[in-house]
């Protein structure tokens, strides 16, 4: 009988009817290159639950197999010596990690975590057609105006994509750049740069040792929140100060500073934001107020509200953040993760009932998701503690 973690080793491999590169790199480029098109690399780990969904339920899937039919393809098992090999060449951490290369073997896009078939499809859609990938970023910041506002939001947002591809030098220097040509942060993304260099500067100490938590100076941080010009820098401060009191134990502080941000939060963040009020509020060990639990429930509420809204499809009358468009099933799938979320407010704050509710709802609009299966089941049950 096989082991659970057998199974997931095999759950977790690639699909046997796409042709695969084991580890081998090099011959991939080479094929690439003669092919004209782009190499993927699937990082994967024995074990990995979620590993395991990204092949079986996204990689073994038509529409997965149909967006990896023009790439070739290598599978890296970071658990084996060439896997760990490019592991450790690209700084991947997270799993699974898909990372597109260019025929010139250079990291140009990525693809963190799970992803369902349809947010896949779309997300290498986007590859292939080179939206928002590091060449057509480098490409974009070769076309502005020197030292504009649109040149340092493009350096910041090439240095970003940069980050995610573990090209971390150039990303650096690029950031080193902005702080260079724009001081005081005059610009937004100067500022943003300045809040970065800031947040970096309390969690170590002159000689670069990291501080341990409880050392951690956040006034520099708040007064940034509390102070900036720039609304976007002030809700970026508040969300770090969240981070940093979460990081350092203090619970308290972390939602009162999530409180503080919402006057600042940007419609294009709004819900990745109600993903960390959710966490930070329904997800603490200390004792919550009936105030808390209805500010978690209301945020999560907005999220689903918001993306329920989205115009399907681009306009020229809406704006781009309140515009989908990827496939239908997508957008269902997307919206089912933050009904979910609300799902999850309503079973903390003691609402089982409409918790259960929304569970089905989920169901219904990612039937493929597993664990949406189970949700019900878990929200009929007490909370624990």
């Amino acid at each position: 009988m096989l082991t659970t973690s057998i199974l997931l080793a095999l759950a977790a491999s690639p699909a046997p009817e796409l042709e695969w590169h084991h580890g081998n790199l090099d011959a991939a480029i080479g094929q690439a290159r003669d092919a004209e098109t782009q190499v993927l690399i699937y990082f994967w780990a024995d074990g990995s639950q979620h590993c395991a969904s990204m092949y079986g339920q996204t990689l073994q899937s038509e529409l997965g197999e149909a967006a990896l039919a023009d790439l070739v393809l290598v599978s890296a098992n970071v658990g084996d010596g060439p896997g760990s090999a490019l592991m450790r060449r690209f700084g991947v951490q997270t799993m699974p990690t898909c990372l597109v290369l260019g025929p010139d073997g250079q990291p140009d896009d990525v693809i963190l975590g799970y992803a369902p078939p349809d947010a896949f499809a779309w997300e290498i859609e986007r590859i292939l057609k080179g939206e928002g990938t590091v060449t057509a970023l480098r490409t974009a910041l070769a076309q502005t105006e020197d030292m504009s506002e649109g040149q340092f939001a493009a350096r910041l947002t090439l240095a970003a994509k940069l980050t995610d591809v573990g090209v971390l030098e150039e990303s650096e220097a690029l950031r080193q750049s902005i702080r260079k040509d724009d001081p005081k942060g005059k610009t937004l993304s100067g500022a943003e740069v300045l809040l970065d260099e800031v947040v970096a500067s309390i969690t170590v100490n002159e000689d670069g040792e990291e501080l341990e938590p409880e050392q951690w100076d956040l006034d520099p941080v708040y007064k940034l929140a509390k102070k900036s010009k720039q609304d976007t820098v002030r809700y970026q401060a508040w969300n770090r100060a969240a981070n940093l009191e979460a990081n350092r134990g203090d619970m308290p502080a972390s939602r009162k500073a999530l409180v503080a941000s919402r006057e600042f939060v940007p419609d294009s963040d709004l819900c990745n934001w109600s993903q960390q009020v959710t966490w930070y509020f329904l997800r603490s060990e200390d004792e919550l107020t009936s105030k808390d639990y209805a500010f978690a429930v209301d945020i999560a509420a907005q999220a689903v509200k918001f993306i329920e809204g989205f115009h399907m499809g681009e306009s020229d009358e809406v704006p781009p953040e309140r515009c989908w468009t990827g496939s239908e099933g997508a957008y269902k799938a997307y919206l089912a993760r933050y009904v979910d979320g609300l799902a999850w407010a309503h079973y903390y704050s003691g609402d089982s009932r409409t918790a259960i509710e929304l569970a089905a709802r989920c169901r219904e609009l990612d039937p493929e998701y597993e664990e949406y299966a189970t949700r019900a089941e878990t929200f009929a049950q007490p909370i624990e503690g």
